[in-house]
């Protein structure tokens, strides 16, 4: 049995949840300058991974957006940078979507 479509559409509601609650939370909590700035390195390291890593190392990717992050000055705990990757993922197949 092929789950590929309930694990897609999983990682779909998680992506919308994490838009939704988490992002905002973190936004209270930063300027709207520094949320554009996060938001944009965030954007670019979510990129660059897709296009590093096979479609099947979700974690690789994963730690190389959180790893860039870092590197570029943001300490957040794991769960905010966390979100913020997954929203800027849930952004890209959303673009990817409406382009195709």
């Amino acid at each position: 049995m092929d789950i590929t479509p309930i694990v897609s559409a999983g990682i779909a509601l998680i992506g919308a949840i994490i838009t939704t609650f988490v992002v905002p939370y973190i936004k209270t909590k930063k300027s709207a300058a520094e949320i554009e700035k996060l938001e944009h390195i965030a954007s670019t390291a979510v990129h660059a991974a897709q296009q590093i890593f096979d479609k099947e190392q979700k974690e690789e990717k994963k730690q190389y957006a959180l790893a860039y992050l870092e590197k570029k000055g943001y300490k957040l705990n794991i769960d905010a940078a966390s979100a913020i990757i997954e929203a800027e993922v849930h952004k890209m197949k959303m673009e990817l979507k409406k382009g195709a």
